[in-house]
């Protein structure tokens, strides 16, 4: 089913595709145990990753209720 209007589908579509944190959070962890990624990167990495899969859903809802004109 489409929804109305172009805009309206790139919010909902960018804003539904955010809170993908599970897979970020599991090449993170193999990057820290690889030594490849440093204690405070992997820190970071997985703060942005809660921010993102907490925040992301809030959009998402924003962007269904209010369509870009």
């Amino acid at each position: 089913y489409a929804l109305p209007k172009k805009d309206y589908q790139r919010a909902a579509v960018g804003t539904g595709l955010m809170p993908r944190g599970e897979v970020g959070l599991v090449f993170a962890q193999l990057g820290l145990t690889s030594r490849a990624l440093q204690s405070s990167h992997y820190t970071v990495l997985t703060l942005a990753l809660v921010v993102t899969t907490i925040v992301g859903p809030l959009w998402f809802r924003s962007a269904l209720r209010s369509p870009r004109e």
